[in-house]
């Protein structure tokens, strides 16, 4: 756009289409809700305990009007618990995507079907978030290392891919006896980039157990033991994300790296008890796959495109969906 002069018009900023970084709770492009916290798996590291069971439908809509307005979002990310268990997940999905937010769901995938799949996708979901790793307790593939566990994220995979339309990522709650196994998990993913968008290694962290630390809440002292989130052995609670990508990327070193703080909040070191300073706890790698050096449909990245510049363009449109079979 020019002036009447010639010259060159300044960008017209638009504040509901830009964010500021870093991140913050007011400036957010990913938004979340809690519709349960009933969940049918066992996972170490789970802060959720089941308190409340289903959030009321009105609420968890109450609640995503109010996130859409403090954090100017894009997306709202559906959690639990387990959120395929909440009774009315499709209405969730279409209420969302009604506000012209992008709905996405993370779940541990036991109760997903091909034909719900497809009802969600109806319903407006955009992306499936699966949490597979060795340390769930899940029925059928306990003792399962990160190797063997590529099986399971095939399935789930291959399910999406089937339902059409929809993309699809993992998280691996990253312990130290997973470590040997990463560079196996990122190897599929390569063999999967026209299935697979996302791979998150999320470190595993707990409440340390040990006489050095003390915990009170308001002045009152609370026994930590009765946390399920909370370690004895705190040579498991300090995997860091270096560690995380040191494998995968010694197997492929023209792998670029880098982290993201969970959350996504700006980076900050953070005192792991009993070990050195973990910058991160979230690592992720961006796979090669195309041109562009991204991987999936449309040079997607296998994870989010790292933000470079004080402000970033918001993404209005809608990312490069597979078409999938369905």
């Amino acid at each position: 756009m020019q002036t009447a002069a010639g010259r060159e018009a300044p960008m017209p900023i638009e504040r509901t289409k830009m964010y500021q970084l870093p991140w913050s709770l007011t400036d957010n492009p990913g938004g979340w809700v809690e519709v349960t916290d009933v969940c049918d798996l066992t996972c170490p590291g789970c802060y959720r305990h089941q308190l409340t069971g289903h959030v009321p439908l009105a609420q968890v809509e109450a609640d995503i009007i109010t996130v859409k307005r403090l954090t100017n979002c894009d997306r709202i990310a559906i959690a639990g618990g387990e959120p395929l268990l909440y009774p009315r997940i499709l209405e969730v999905v279409e209420f969302i995507a009604r506000q012209g937010l992008k709905p996405l769901l993370l779940t541990h995938g036991e109760r997903l079907t091909l034909d719900l799949a497809r009802d969600l996708r109806k319903a407006g979901l955009v992306k499936f978030h699966f949490h597979v790793d060795s340390g769930m307790q899940r029925h059928g593939w306990s003792g399962k290392n990160e190797a063997e566990l590529n099986e399971l994220r095939q399935h789930f995979a291959d399910l999406v891919w089937e339902a059409g339309g929809m993309q699809c990522g993992f998280t691996i709650t990253v312990l130290r006896s997973s470590l040997p196994y990463l560079p196996h998990v990122l190897e599929w993913c390569r063999s999967n980039l026209h299935k697979v968008q996302h791979l998150s290694l999320v470190a595993f962290r707990a409440i340390p157990l040990s006489d050095e630390y003390d915990y009170q809440v308001g002045g009152a002292p609370v026994d930590a033991r009765s946390f399920q989130h909370a370690a004895t052995d705190l040579d498991r609670i300090t995997v860091t994300s270096d560690e995380n990508v040191r494998g995968p990327a010694e197997t492929r070193p023209e792998l670029p790296r880098r982290g993201l703080p969970a959350g996504h909040h700006r980076a900050r070191d953070e005192q792991v008890p009993g070990g050195d300073p973990a910058r991160l706890e979230v690592a992720a790698l961006r796979l090669p796959g195309s041109a562009n050096g991204g991987g999936g449909p449309g040079g997607a990245p296998l994870v989010d495109r790292p933000v470079r510049g004080f402000r970033a363009q918001r993404q209005v449109r809608e990312e490069a969906i597979p078409d999938g079979g369905g």
